[in-house]
């Protein structure tokens, strides 16, 4: 039997294929090189960066195509990292992890015998919130950008027909260009190296952990900085502070994004989204009704309506949010009212908030999801996407990694949001 191997990535992934290749001629096969015939083609992936994705897939689907009555293997980091997406890789005979390269052996044997498509991947063991349930999509509207900045910005409402009397002229409106707001996007870096002797003495553990970490880190990092622009809004900060850099989170009127008094672009009066309530049943009908009273810039009725609750990990006001709309009779009284909150929210709690609010505050957020999507409430845009390369350090032999990325976020229409359990905000009417 005739085995071909491809591998993509760093130095770890060769040295995990030269142990794939030493099994399996000890298992009777033949190594030969890409281009030639073979009974089985193995596809040692790496998945830092796309890229290495679309090739792992591509080279499977050529060796499929020139040799139909092969087994196809998909292995190593892309089946693990996206185990959906890579179950669903048809050209795939077998989709499995590198972690028992032994598993592997056996899963080709048996395919090699008439077996059906194995899919074989071991569950990823997360250590972390975020990888669970990252809730930045959740609280910011993602987008894109090809440009060093974008100015984000909306038009007022139209001011409307006006009586002009018998042959009156026609007035002009006065909708005009709303509050603006310049988003300008920061790089950022990071790296780390894998000696050489750490890979000459095959210290598994460690290599596979390394790329698995830094990946870890970059989303961290993501997760942890939308923590601190909202952590440090529902202080009252202008600014945040995350490793040693400002970054404006005013809203685009100019004030803080939880505020007693945005003031209109065009017409009305100041409005209020921060208010110093309790969290409670009767605390959140009351901001409920407050967020569907929001006006526009030129005074006009908003349809907002807010559908999520935010709050951070807090015993006391986990309790309580549970209590007002997870009990369809009324949670405050013995009497069999019904609870008309009842089904109706979606709860984030949001561990990473906690270290960048007040110690023993409790505030909680009411948030416009779709009025958020919409108007770009909490925007984040990527300019350039994680992009990932491995060298070698000329001088100490080292495989070094080096990532880089530029992106930002920031506060806009201070409309899909509202807090409560702020000490300095205003009582709820």
């Amino acid at each position: 039997m005739r085995v071909c191997f491809y591998t993509l990535g760093c130095k770890v992934n060769l040295n995990e294929t030269g142990a794939l290749e030493q099994m399996f001629r000890g298992a009777g096969f033949t190594i030969v090189p890409e281009g030639e015939e073979a009974d089985v083609f193995v596809v040692n992936s790496c998945t830092v960066t796309n890229f290495g994705d679309q090739k792992s897939r591509k080279w499977l689907r050529r060796a499929k195509r020139e040799n139909p009555g092969a087994v196809t293997v998909l292995t190593g980091c892309y089946p693990q990292a996206f185990p959906e997406e890579a179950a669903n890789f048809m050209e795939a005979d077998l989709v499995c992890g590198n972690g028992d390269r032994k598993a592997i052996l056996d899963n080709v044997l048996k395919l090699l015998d008439g077996h059906e498509r194995i899919v074989a991947i071991a569950p990823h063991q997360r250590g972390e919130q975020f990888e669970q349930q990252s809730v930045l999509k959740d609280l910011f509207l993602m987008g894109t950008s090809d440009n060093y900045g974008d100015m984000l910005t909306t038009m007022t409402a139209m001011s409307g027909f006006e009586p002009v009397g018998e042959n009156g002229a026609y007035p002009a409106d006065g909708m005009q260009e709303g509050y603006r707001k310049l988003l300008v996007y920061d790089t950022w870096k990071d790296s780390f190296a894998i000696s050489a002797e750490m890979i000459e003495d095959s210290k598994l553990m460690d290599l596979k952990k390394q790329p698995a970490a830094f990946l870890t880190g970059y989303n961290r990092t993501r997760e942890m900085f939308g923590a601190a622009l909202l952590g440090n809004a529902i202080r009252g900060n202008a600014t945040a502070q995350y490793h040693g850099k400002s970054f404006d989170i005013n809203a685009a009127d100019g004030v803080t994004l939880f505020h007693t008094a945005h003031p209109p672009k065009v017409a009305g009066d100041n409005q209020c989204n921060c208010f110093k309530d309790e969290f409670g049943v009767d605390a959140l009908g009351k901001l409920e009704t407050a967020m569907h009273l929001f006006r526009g810039d030129n005074d006009e009725i908003l349809d907002v309506a807010p559908d999520t609750i935010v709050i951070p990990e807090n015993a006391d006001l986990k309790k309580a949010v549970f209590a007002a709309i997870g009990a369809d009779k009324d949670p405050v009284t013995a009497n069999n009212a019904f609870n008309y909150q009842y089904g109706r929210w979606t709860v984030i709690v949001w561990s990473y908030l906690n270290q960048f609010i007040t110690a023993g505050t409790k505030p909680w957020l009411l948030l416009d999801s779709k009025y958020n999507k919409t108007y770009g409430g909490a925007v984040w845009n990527d300019r350039i996407q994680l992009a990932v390369r491995s060298t070698i350090d000329e001088n100490t032999d080292a495989n070094v990694w080096r990532g880089r990325s530029r992106f930002n976020a920031t506060f806009n229409d201070w409309r899909a949001f509202a807090a409560g359990g702020i000490a300095s905000g205003n009582e709820l009417p």
